[in-house]
């Protein structure tokens, strides 16, 4: 009985202080005077709330701006050398220019001795057939100044191995053409003296010249010039066979050139 009026009491205790502390909780605190002590005061130190210290502000990093790398300066790569076109293995073949080139075409030997005979026989006797030879040569000579072969014209003629193809070009460049018209002819060791008249055509047509020639061709064909004398001059260009069929030209020929 005893225990259970204890167990009570401790129950109605405990109800008592709950209710306290509820009522504790809804009224503001009492301001409560410390206790007097006979004792010295303590005075309790003032409780020291830590002051939490913001993170020191760090000063804004300005980003260096990244520049682009500095870079030498650009150097200008030497060009490259175009490669050289190497010619093409089969390459047409090519025409190999004359040593010289003929200003003009000028007659062929065998017509010179066949049509270049004023007449047949000639004055002293002789026929055209048995001087053929040295005609041949003499035109040969003749053809070699018409074209520029100066080298066959110093074979032939030794008087002119001396010039050169300068003084050549100087005497000769204007002769476009030239063929041998045989006056007269007479024997002459191996070989014969001819008079002849050549026909000259000059400065690319514009004039054809009548030269009275003396000369000696050798059995070894050598022509060994003794004169040349202008007699006729025209204007244009005249060819032998048309010479053989005009009556004046062949007159003034027989006049002023040789023993016709």
């Amino acid at each position: 009985m005893i225990g259970l009026l204890a167990g009570l009491a401790l129950l109605v205790a405990c109800l008592g202080m709950l209710i306290t502390v509820l009522r504790s909780d809804d009224e503001p605190d009492a301001i409560v005077d410390a206790p007097t002590t006979t004792g010295a005061v303590t005075t309790a130190a003032p409780t020291t709330t830590p002051t939490t210290e913001p993170p020191p502000t760090a000063a804004p990093t300005t980003a260096v701006p990244t520049s682009a790398a500095t870079t030498a300066p650009q150097t200008t790569a030497a060009p490259t050398a175009v490669p050289i076109t190497a010619a093409p293995t089969t390459a047409a073949p090519a025409t190999a220019a004359p040593t010289t080139a003929p200003r003009s075409s000028a007659p062929s030997t065998t017509a010179a001795v066949a049509d270049g005979v004023l007449q047949d026989p000639l004055p002293s006797g002789l026929t055209g057939a048995e001087v053929g030879s040295s005609l041949a040569a003499a035109q040969q000579l003749a053809d070699a100044l018409a074209s520029g072969d100066w080298d066959t014209a110093r074979r032939l003629n030794p008087a002119l191995s001396d010039l050169s193809d300068a003084e050549f070009e100087d005497g000769y460049g204007g002769l476009d053409r030239a063929a041998l018209l045989l006056v007269d002819a007479t024997p002459a060791g191996d070989g014969h003296d001819l008079v002849a008249v050549l026909v000259a055509n000059e400065l690319a047509g514009v004039r054809t010249s009548f030269y009275c020639v003396v000369s000696n061709v050798s059995g070894e064909g050598t022509v060994r010039q003794r004169s040349a004398d202008l007699v006729h001059r025209v204007p244009g260009t005249m060819a032998i066979d048309e010479v053989r069929q005009d009556p004046a030209t062949l007159r003034l020929i027989r006049e002023r050139c040789g023993r016709a």
